[in-house]
């Protein structure tokens, strides 16, 4: 009835991260409302689903085998949009102002009125290297944590693929779970990995206390970061300062990646913003420390060797001067340059 290629967009409208209706188009009856954006919400906007038929009742029974149509795809690493539409009869909103960002300022239906069309899967698969690069950090020491706003199944699967999470570490999804349930999956050890879902990070981090006295979000984030392997789906900007902050305080030096406007404070907060060269926006690129001229995260592990061996050869320079200074001894100081102070005399050793 209404074919999705038909609901061109000619006067798109800035999206914040809070809602999802893209634009307003029209034929010659009515206003057409094209609303696009992360699969299982979209179902929330919709009481109609428009299929071969026609326009039917969407009921519990479709919902059900739409989120599972979308569990399928989420696992297989790619991302789901959900898209739907309504109808706004010209005659009753012809004289209105459209305006509103979310589904509680808006000044047209927004709340359940919609007709579900269906969804669209794509795959974004990881650069070459990229899995080589994830295995080097961790070899070297660095953490690597993904933040992303994709679906968890999403997030999981391409965890799994570029090295984030082992293929074979057990992990657990924190999406529906509440209070005690997520406490008893925190402190299960056999699950050496676990993805948040941001909601359950906006949960857990609300103020109060545990039995213990300690402060929940400070419980939470011990535990969280306490499993080997971890990633946030389904995050907000805010969200990402958050998990910055929280690495930050239990003594982490933390880099952040990120080319969106909403990235920024996160870039800003970290000990070291990357912003990317190709696809960061300028916003992003003032707030970081460093832009990456390829967009490619194996660089950054590139960059880091390079760091590591500099910093490795200042130490020697400050080994030899040391020697030299202190004991005046030629005999030492040419063991120095040929690359054996550590092991070369007593005196050597102390100084060194």
């Amino acid at each position: 009835s209404y074919p999705l290629c038909a609901l061109a967009v000619s006067d798109e409208r800035p999206v914040s991260t809070q809602s999802t209706w893209d634009d307003l188009e029209e034929d010659e009856e009515n206003f057409i409302l094209v609303l696009k954006g992360a699969s299982e919400k979209v179902l929330q906007y919709c009481s109609e689903i428009i299929d071969e038929k026609g326009t039917r009742e969407f009921t519990q029974e479709d919902k059900e085998k739409i989120n599972e149509d979308i569990a399928v795809l989420s696992k297989m690493g790619e991302r789901v949009l959900g898209f739907c539409m309504a109808l706004l009869p010209k005659e009753k909103f012809s004289t209105v102002e459209f305006d509103g960002d979310n589904a509680d300022n808006c000044n047209f239906p927004m709340n359940g009125g919609l007709s579900y069309i269906g969804m669209i899967s794509m795959i974004d698969p990881p650069r070459p290297g990229v899995p080589e690069a994830v295995a080097s950090c961790q070899q070297a020491g660095i953490r690597v944590i993904m933040v992303t706003g994709d679906h968890p199944l999403t997030a999981q699967a391409i965890a799994k693929k570029v090295g984030i999470i082992h293929p074979d570490a057990n992990s657990i999804i924190l999406q529906e779970q509440r209070g005690e349930e997520v406490e008893k999956a925190l402190n299960d050890e056999a699950q050496t990995a676990v993805v948040v879902h941001g909601t359950v990070l906006e949960r857990e981090i609300a103020v109060g206390k545990d039995i213990e006295g300690q402060n929940k979000a400070t419980t939470f984030w011990n535990k969280v970061l306490a499993k080997k392997y971890v990633s946030f789906a389904r995050t907000s900007p805010a969200q990402k300062l958050l998990i910055v902050n929280a690495c930050q305080e239990r003594g982490g030096i933390v880099a952040v990646t990120g080319d969106g406007v909403n990235d920024s404070p996160a870039l800003k907060k970290a000990d070291i913003g990357v912003a990317m060269g190709i696809t960061g926006t300028d916003v992003s690129k003032d707030a970081a420390d460093m832009i990456l001229l390829d967009d490619n995260f194996a660089s950054i592990v590139k960059g880091v060797e390079e760091g590591r061996i500099i910093f490795d050869n200042l130490k020697e320079v400050d080994c030899l001067y040391s020697v030299f200074k202190y004991t005046r001894n030629p005999s030492v100081y040419s063991v120095c340059c040929s690359g054996h102070a550590f092991t070369a005399t007593d005196t050597a050793n102390s100084l060194c």
